[in-house]
Parts: structure tokens; C-alpha cells; sequence
């Protein structure tokens, strides 16, 4: 799919080139490209861009892509593609998407979920096979991390040691001390 011509390139002129389909002499320059692949005379309409070069339908839609987020023209081999959203130049993943470390699915950064004690960066689906969300901490611990008796804390906060509370009569020393 072609979605604009690029603004501050000189285009190729083609005045008085006779068209190879229909043999009428091409009448405006502006209107009409010569593919950097292939070589055809195309529409300025049927041409995509990437960098300086101009490419026809064909040709761009095989080894080049349009970034879903920032719009620009890319090499298929800079591009990843994120489920659900499309694909998007190397740029655009490295500031906003990462990939699940259990699954590798790619997604944006907002999807991903922080595992405290793993340093890991988990997708939803894997999240709720893996880990769990203390209810104490808020923190995102692997489930081998909960409390055994219950299993809504992590181990720390069941213990009481996470906010510095090996045990409440040590709190109150601490506290009296101060």
C-alpha cells in the first residue's frame, strides 16, 4: 500500500517520454517516477518512498515497509513485527516495545509486565502462567516467590521483612530508637 510522496525530493524528470503501455508522451513531470528496483515508469500515486529512493507498487511491497508508528519507509530487514499492531522500524522498537522473555512475542512496552526478582519483562497471557502481583508490595514476583500460606503475598512481605519488619517487636525498638 502507497501512502505519500516524499516532500523534498526532485523528482525525475519524464516530459516527452512516451508511455511503454499506451504510447502517449508522458505531459507532466510530476505525475510520474522511475522505480529504483525495477525501472518502470509509474504514477507518482502507485510509488512508495524509502529514504531518497522511489519504488512501485511492486517492488516496495515485497522488501519495504511503512512504519505503523512513525510513518516512515524501511528496509523489510529493519522492521519488527508486533502482533495486533503491525510492523515498525528497528527506531520505533527500541523506544517503545520489547519482546515477552517467556514467549518472545513482541509487544509495546505498556503490555509488559516487570518481574521484581527476575528482572524479567513478561506478556499478560504469561504473566498469569508464571507470575502474580503481591498484594501487600505491589511487586510482580514468579510464583515460587509466594508465601506458602498465602499465596497473595510474596515471601518478604508475608515475613514482614520487605518494609524492614524481621518481627513487630523489633519494629517498636526501632521505632522508640529513633
Amino acid at each position: 500500500m502507497i501512502r505519500h510522496l516524499h516532500p523534498t525530493i526532485k523528482y525525475k524528470v519524464l516530459t516527452g517520454t512516451p508511455c511503454a503501455d499506451c504510447e502517449k508522451e508522458f505531459d507532466n513531470e510530476h505525475d510520474y517516477k522511475i522505480c529504483d528496483s525495477c525501472g518502470s515508469i509509474e504514477h507518482q500515486d502507485n510509488v512508495g518512498w524509502c529514504g531518497d529512493s522511489v519504488y512501485c507498487e511492486a517492488c516496495f511491497d515485497e522488501d519495504y515497509f511503512y512504519c505503523e508508528d512513525c510513518g516512515e519507509g524501511e528496509h523489510n530487514e529493519y522492521g519488527t513485527h508486533i502482533d495486533g499492531h503491525g510492523t515498525v522500524c528497528n527506531h520505533c522498537f527500541e523506544e517503545c516495545y520489547s519482546s515477552c522473555e517467556q514467549c518472545s512475542s513482541n509487544f509495546h512496552e505498556d503490555f509488559l509486565r516487570h518481574i521484581n526478582n527476575t528482572q524479567e519483562y513478561v506478556c499478560e497471557n504469561c504473566f498469569g502462567d508464571t507470575a502474580f502481583n503481591c498484594s501487600e508490595c505491589s511487586l510482580n514476583f514468579t510464583t515460587d516467590q509466594a508465601s506458602s500460606t498465602d499465596d497473595t503475598l510474596c515471601k518478604e512481605c508475608n515475613t514482614g521483612s520487605r518494609h524492614g519488619l524481621l518481627h513487630p517487636c523489633m519494629n517498636r525498638r526501632r521505632m522508640k530508637t529513633k
